[in-house]
């Protein structure tokens, strides 16, 4: 059975550890493995999201205020013997819900589509509108997405 832990602090240095081993410590997203980073975020009205099974972490979520009104899906991942299980689907309903009950109108998240195209095409199968394509040297495209929270 997978349980799905929010907010807990002391959760977090295994979700850095996990992103790093899901982003394969990709180099140029220093801060998306910085625990300090995530700590913070998370201090400053945040959504952390640890996924477990057998209390071992399986998937994280790290979201923040980004605007009144935007809620920020800053990093998500599940690891890979976890994935197509519904692991990021059950974590996506979970930030919904938050992001709604808080009074957000709005969800946004960036993602590389040459990097996560499974990602990609999740959001675009759930509505999220592309706002803005940027090239980053060393990344690829980077797509910036928005949907509304209903």
């Amino acid at each position: 059975m997978i349980d799905y832990i929010v907010n807990d602090e002391s959760k977090v240095k295994e979700g850095v550890a996990l992103c790093r081993e899901v982003f394969n410590n990709q180099q140029g997203f220093e801060e998306h493995y910085d625990e300090n980073e995530w700590r913070e975020k998370l201090a400053e009205g945040g959504l952390f999201i640890a996924a477990t099974e057998n209390n071992t972490l399986i998937g994280f979520a790290m979201c923040y205020k980004k605007t009144p009104e935007t809620f920020h899906i800053w990093d998500v991942g599940v690891e890979k013997e976890h994935r197509k299980k519904g692991v990021w689907r059950k974590m996506f309903n979970l930030i919904n819900e938050y992001a709604r009950k808080r009074g957000y109108s709005y969800l946004t998240i960036h993602t590389f589509k040459e990097i996560s195209p499974v990602m990609f095409n999740f959001l675009v199968k759930e509505g999220f509108e592309i706002t803005e394509d940027e090239f980053l040297e060393g990344k690829g495209l980077k797509t910036k997405f928005k949907n509304p929270l209903i």
